[in-house]
């Protein structure tokens, strides 16, 4: 059989798709899927400048907020009770005080980011991003389409990371997490948690969208926003947390250590064996919040009702003075059905 001819027609296609291609390589044009991605690699400080320029929450970022303020949290009855029974005095222990912030907390701590590329040095295609800074461990974000472990496998602080790029929006969603805290006054998570985050940047602007699910003590994802600043003079080292007794900078902390160099050392006197906690209902202090703000002690405590608007009339109820209802209330906003351990469940911000 002899081979097909070129024709006038399909000679003169193939010349014009030639021609698209040449004139879009010299107006600098590139493939929409590319074009769309922002670039959020770099070295990241709080938006007011250094480790310390905060501009949001304050109180997180320091000595962590009172004991019962759970306000607009969409904690349930089994989170609030875990909660009531949390004391400060907790991470004085010395098997506390190194503990890191687990990733779905890293980013309400002093300190900044250094988000750093890695390439395959064959395909030289983008594989992960590496995450270093705030109060954690560094992170991975694998970018090269890898799937899940299966859900037994190990559990970490900072889980198990992926990316994908929806638009402008680097798209990150993170398993295998063990249980620790989502606010520093009790509020925690389960193994069963699950985290999408959504980086978004504006300028030298960088916007991290939270959105922290979990089965067992949330009855809707718990969405925070966290913002930093590019520093267009970064240190020659990564950022991390260190310390005066780990070597950090004159402030005490800095980019000259890594925090898992942290020494625990006794803070104060402790029993032999005393690990600081209330027993159930002798946590006296639980309306810490609610008295220092006069916010009614319903509010105070939480629960999906008190994210909406719908709760106003509740609210002004309680300002009257009027009865505290029982726990069904704060719950009545919970999901008519528990979602699986799959990520596809977890609601997203839009």
């Amino acid at each position: 059989m002899s081979a097909p001819k070129h024709t006038r027609s399909s000679r003169s296609c193939t010349t014009a798709g030639a021609i698209v291609v040449v004139a879009a390589s010299l107006l600098g044009l590139r493939p929409l899927s590319a074009a769309a991605q922002i670039e959020v690699a770099g070295e990241w400080d709080q938006p007011g400048g250094g480790i310390f320029g905060f501009q949001e929450e304050f109180l997180d970022r320091g000595g962590g907020p009172d004991l019962g303020d759970y306000v607009g949290l969409p904690i349930n009855d089994a989170l609030r009770y875990k909660a009531s029974l949390y004391s400060p005095s907790w991470l004085t222990v010395p098997e506390r005080q190194c503990l890191p912030h687990p990733s779905t907390y890293a980013y309400r701590s002093p300190g900044g980011l250094s988000i750093v590329k890695e390439y395959d040095p064959v395909t030289q295609r983008l594989v992960a991003y590496h995450v270093y800074g705030s109060y954690g461990l560094a992170r991975t974000i694998w970018m090269d389409g890898r799937p899940h472990p299966a859900a037994n496998e190990r559990h970490t602080y900072e889980g198990f990371s992926t990316g994908r790029w929806d638009g402008d929006e680097l798209v990150v969603e993170t398993s295998h997490l063990k249980a620790a805290f989502i606010r520093r006054n009790g509020v925690a998570h389960t193994d069963r948690a699950r985290m999408v985050e959504h980086f978004v940047r504006h300028d030298d602007y960088l916007t991290i969208v939270t959105a922290v699910d979990d089965p067992l003590y949330l009855d809707e994802p718990f969405v925070r926003s966290t913002d930093y600043a590019l520093n267009p003079q970064p240190s020659t080292e990564l950022a991390q947390f260190g310390g005066f007794v780990n070597g950090g900078d004159v402030q005490g902390f800095g980019s000259s250590d890594v925090y898992y160099k942290c020494s625990p050392t006794d803070e104060v006197a402790l029993e032999p064996g005393a690990v600081p906690s209330f027993m159930p209902g002798a946590n006296k202090d639980l309306d810490m919040f609610a008295k220092r703000h006069n916010v009614p002690l319903e509010a105070a405590l939480g629960g999906s009702a008190t994210m909406y608007p719908d709760f106003e009339p509740r609210l002004h109820e309680l300002e009257r003075g009027g009865a505290q209802p029982a726990a069904a209330t704060r719950a009545a906003g919970a999901r008519a059905a528990r979602r699986g351990p799959g990520l596809d469940g977890l609601h997203r911000a839009q």
